[in-house]
């Protein structure tokens, strides 16, 4: 009689099975119903909640298991709750994601709160925010998890006060859903003064349309490889001022790997020359490792890569 056997070992037991065998489980008899729903799921890698695009209606996974669609509705959340109660008294996830579907927000978020209570969060993701309350609902749902590392992905421009006051994340992107990928067809532009700030307080940074000078760019590569921390950022900029910042340090078309040229090495050629890796050989605390993606002495735009960490 396995339930016969210590309530120590059968509480072990459980965080050892998958979520589909939970589902199982519990359908067995009402001593297993109670013991799923009263002891801890363990680790698992990832979670998700997400909003059908479009749809008034959510779905969420744990683990492998997926879950039927609920209605974005106080039924719906009611009963998505009482399966989730049913199923686990806590977790502990590795990361745990946030799809908002589209610019109309009908998750709840009193529901999402619900949901997560006792849950043991590395990794909070938060992807498509597409309008400030999604953003505002965003931060708040930060704030449940403090010691947890937070990546948010913007597909809209929340104006330069907004992002100013974000709150640090591990990584922060922001995109436009709504415009071709030719900058200059892009509604907003990042300039200097607010890229500077986004630097300083975030980890990891993926950007588009970013208004930086080749003194900007030379900057950059200063801080990041000051710092002991990883620091990673890809940006969106005018090849004119990438070829400037180049030849500035003498560094033209015809490089070769392992030439240096001033404070900086040629770390890689890559297919037909048509990205070109660096190295800043002068770092203070980690070296810069920086990539440019196509050739910088063609018109247009370009993405520049920097990062402190192989």
């Amino acid at each position: 009689d396995i339930l016969a056997l210590p309530d120590v070992f059968l509480r072990d037991l459980m965080k050892a099975v998958e979520i589909e065998d939970r589902l199982s489980i519990r359908l067995t008899c009402r001593a297993f119903e109670k013991l799923v729903a009263e002891s801890h799921a363990g680790y698992f890698h990832r979670a998700i909640i997400y909003q059908a695009p479009a749809d008034n209606s959510f779905k969420f996974y744990i683990g492998g298991a997926h879950f039927k669609d609920f209605e974005a509705s106080d039924d719906g959340f009611r009963q998505s709750l009482n399966l989730r109660n049913r199923l686990f008294s806590g977790i502990e996830l590795d990361s745990f994601s946030v799809n908002f579907g589209d610019d109309a927000t009908v998750l709840s978020k009193e529901f999402v709160r619900q949901f997560t209570q006792n849950f043991k969060i590395d990794n909070m993701s938060f992807i498509y925010v597409l309008s400030l309350e999604q953003l505002n609902m965003t931060r708040e749902m930060m704030t449940w998890f403090p010691q947890c590392k937070a990546d948010v992905s913007l597909y809209f421009w929340p104006g330069t006060d907004v992002l100013q006051a974000l709150p640090p994340v591990q990584e922060l992107s922001i995109f436009d859903s709504k415009t071709e990928y030719d900058a200059s067809n892009w509604p907003w532009q990042i300039d200097s003064a607010l890229f500077f700030v986004l630097l300083g307080k975030h980890t990891w940074l993926n950007l588009n349309n970013v208004a930086v000078s080749s003194d900007d760019l030379e900057r950059t590569v200063k801080i990041i490889s000051a710092e002991t921390r990883n620091k990673y950022i890809h940006i969106k900029v005018k090849k004119s001022i990438v070829a400037d910042w180049l030849k500035s340090h003498s560094i033209f078309q015809s490089y070769k790997k392992g030439d240096r040229h001033d404070q900086y090495e040629v770390a890689s050629e890559l297919g037909q020359r048509t990205n070109m890796g660096l190295r800043y050989t002068k770092a203070t605390s980690r070296p810069c490792l920086i990539e440019v993606v196509g050739n910088a002495w063609e018109q247009g735009n370009t993405s520049i890569t920097m990062k402190n960490f192989e």
